[in-house]
């Protein structure tokens, strides 16, 4: 299976990305992302082939943190999604997000269990640091795809995951590299 984005993000450019292959470099050393959200690009440009190894960096460490866990613990996530608590429904939702678990593991799937159900998939926090989008009432949203998460932590595993300010995060770039 082709990997794509596990996450709905504003500003991802999954309705771009073929825009985007006619500007990207037809070859190149490594791949610099640093500002990765959904990661649309580079699983478009990994399902070609065209990643060596990459750098990928977003500001926001929830979201690195959800990669992580996708990349080092796939199958345990997927358990821990499989669970009953997950359920689709508006009284969940709110007990979700008020939760705020410990362990990688269950803050990656109240990560992606809050991308799917939220209002327009939007990602926001108070000043507090505290998830506030509103319920989304989804009919049916796919909260896990196993074949999807499997397919990304395949992506991954070669890549370095940083959640650090953009400026350092494209330090080791060098010419031939990609940077987007």
């Amino acid at each position: 299976m082709q990997p794509k984005p596990f996450v709905k993000w504003a500003g991802g450019k999954r309705q771009l990305v073929h825009e985007l292959l006619k500007y990207s470099p037809q070859e190149f050393n490594n791949y610099f992302e640093p500002f990765f959200g959904g990661g649309a690009l580079f699983f478009e440009l990994y399902s070609k082939n065209k990643i060596n190894h990459a750098f990928l960096n977003d500001f926001n460490k929830e979201l690195i943190t959800a990669y992580k866990v996708i990349k080092e613990q796939p199958k345990e996530l997927i358990k821990e999604l499989s669970s009953e608590k997950y359920k689709a429904d508006e009284k969940t939702f709110y007990k979700i997000r008020e939760n705020q678990p410990v362990n990688s593991i269950e803050q990656t799937a109240r990560f992606i269990y809050l991308n799917r159900t939220a209002f327009k998939g939007l990602y926001r926090v108070n000043s507090k640091g505290e998830f506030n989008v509103p319920f989304g009432k989804y009919k049916n949203p796919k909260i896990l795809d196993k074949e999807n998460i499997l397919a990304v932590s395949e992506a991954l595993q070669k890549d370095e995951l940083t959640s650090v300010d953009f400026e350092k995060a494209i330090e080791k770039a060098k010419k031939g590299d990609f940077v987007y």
